[in-house]
């Protein structure tokens, strides 16, 4: 009970902290927070945990935005499942960049299925998508996967013994 109420907390954390620099940095500067949130709990607890959390991450992205209910989560449980696929079949190493790349290759997969779902209902064009969502959110998300995942595991370290 008590790694899901830290899941939860750390959820709304990130939830809020994800909302805050958004409004401090805008777009060119969106970090993927709970992805990387979904990503840890997948890498050190397992698919159980990464699922919830990519559950309730989604619920919440979902509740506060404008798009189509339910498309943040299926990306983000989609990319939970693919995390454990790509780690189980690819990168079965725990070194570093294989997590690194690991967690470009979940980025890349969330922000297309996420364009797949959404151009099913509003005309998108590739190339903006292109320009100013994935490759602002992958740099960004790349530049503070090292900080995140080191005070993530120090959390962890702390409060799941």
């Amino acid at each position: 009970m008590r790694r899901i109420l830290m899941v939860i907390f750390l959820v709304l954390l990130f939830f809020s902290a994800e909302l805050l620099l958004f409004h401090v940095f805008g777009y060119f500067f969106k970090p993927n927070l709970l992805l990387l949130l979904v990503m840890f709990f997948n890498f050190y607890f397992g698919i159980r945990y990464g699922l919830l959390s990519a559950l309730l991450a989604g619920v919440l992205k979902d509740s506060f935005s404008t798009h189509l209910f339910g498309m943040h989560c299926f990306a983000f449980i989609l990319c939970a499942y693919a995390a454990v696929i790509l780690k189980k079949y690819f990168f079965h190493m725990s070194i570093f960049s294989f997590r690194l790349l690991l967690l470009f290759a979940t980025v890349v997969i969330y922000n297309l299925s996420f364009f797949f779902i959404y151009s099913r209902f509003v005309p998108l064009s590739a190339g903006e998508m292109l320009r100013f969502i994935l490759i602002p959110e992958l740099i960004s998300t790349l530049i503070i996967t090292p900080f995140i995942l080191d005070q993530l595991k120090r959390c962890a370290l702390k409060l799941f013994v």
